[in-house]
């Protein structure tokens, strides 16, 4: 599914260079957008135009 920041939620994972990375932690930022922190360490910075590309699972699965 396609989304932006503001749809996003903390387990999702998105396709970064060919990575699928897990959300750890967010924080918003000014003017809606927001920094994602990943289950490897990594954050990205990302504007409330950013498209993003998640993967959402169901929860039980």
């Amino acid at each position: 599914m396609c989304a932006e920041p503001h749809q996003v939620q903390l387990g999702d994972e998105i396709h970064v260079g060919g990575r699928q990375m897990k959300i750890t932690d967010m924080q918003d930022l000014p003017r809606g957008g927001k920094r994602l922190t990943f289950a490897s360490g990594e954050a990205l910075y990302v504007n409330s135009g950013t498209q993003l590309t998640v993967l959402r699972m169901p929860e039980g699965w």
